[in-house]
């Protein structure tokens, strides 16, 4: 997969591992797991193998289920508590230990996936149960039957042109064949860090933002319906 992503994307620098394995989980969410947890397991250390153990043991033992990262964290407070009332002399093997363990807890930690692999998740492999049946799903948008004869369709813009354009990674339209009008809703995705957004790591933040203001708001859409004049008819079309 690695060799086959540098010859077709031709980049300066070759691409990691990790780049490559993302790749998996974009062409089939299955195959990119079963493949993880493979390497997960042959390239696991030391550590990791006796926490899962001990995991697995204390899951009989306690009757509920124990995650190795908890034994982890748990041991990690134990021996922090211990140093802190020593001396910095007596803790070399102390200190070594702690990091052994943070490292164990780093590997556990779940792979990250590029931006692109999560939309593609969102779009195209999560079940929606407040739709009916899925009616067609190409590699730009999946079709949804609703009530009431509607129909929901989740355009997938992100990276293409239409992305640069609108400043929007996906687009929700639910089209009621019986009034012809169209609702909608433009998405733009962002990864947070610990529960925030922080501007200075996503500097095209705002430029996106303005995309969108200039695409929507600016055009009226913004508005409420009673309060503006647009009564647009809509072709039914493939294409963003």
């Amino acid at each position: 997969m690695r060799d086959t992503l540098n010859i077709a994307t031709r980049a300066p620098q070759p691409h990691t591992y990790e780049q490559s394995l993302r790749m998996f989980h974009d062409l089939d969410p299955e195959i990119y797991q079963a493949f993880d947890n493979l390497l997960s397991e042959k390239n696991d250390s030391d550590t990791v193998k006796l926490y899962k153990e001990l995991a697995r043991l204390e899951t009989i033992t306690q009757e509920r289920h124990v995650q190795p990262d908890e034994l982890i964290k748990k041991d990690i407070h134990k021996y922090e508590t211990l140093k802190a009332q020593a001396s910095k002399d007596d803790t070399k093997y102390i200190n070594g230990k702690i990091t052994q363990l943070y490292v164990a807890l780093k590997n556990m930690e779940p792979r990250h996936l590029s931006e692109n692999a999560i939309l593609n998740q969102d779009v195209f492999h999560t079940d929606r149960e407040y739709c009916g049946e899925k009616i067609i799903s190409d590699c730009k948008f999946v079709d949804y039957a609703l009530p009431g004869n509607r129909f929901l369709r989740i355009r997938f813009l992100h990276p293409d042109n239409a992305e640069h354009i609108t400043g929007a990674d996906l687009v929700y339209e639910q089209v009621n064949i019986e009034t012809d009008k169209l609702r909608f809703v433009f998405l733009q995705y962002k990864t947070w860090n610990n529960g925030r957004i922080y501007f200075s790591q996503t500097p095209n933040l705002m430029p996106q933002l303005e995309k969108l203001q200039r695409t929507l708001c600016n055009k009226g859409f913004c508005r409420h319906p009673e309060n503006n004049n647009l009564n647009y008819r809509f072709p039914v079309t493939t294409q963003p």
